[in-house]
């Protein structure tokens, strides 16, 4: 999960593309899948499904959320 932890709508990646927030999104959501499939970890991936990953849950929590400027340190945002 290191890769999406890194996105954001404002940073490039090693390609040079800029990604909108929903595609972030989704890109999150196939790495988390993918890493909770290859370990046997279906049971981790329907609690961080049901608690983190949905929409209406990442957006509370992610830090790429904030397309207009980039937060370093979620405890002191307001």
């Amino acid at each position: 999960f290191t890769k999406h932890f890194h996105l954001h709508s404002l940073i490039p990646n090693d390609s040079n593309e800029y990604f909108s927030t929903d595609k972030i999104w989704i890109i999150s959501v196939k790495e988390m899948y993918d890493f909770c499939i290859k370990y046997d970890l279906r049971n981790i991936w329907a609690y961080i499904w049901m608690n983190w990953y949905q929409k209406d849950h990442w957006i509370l929590w992610a830090r790429a959320i904030h397309a207009t400027q980039i937060i370093l340190d979620c405890r002191n945002y307001k």
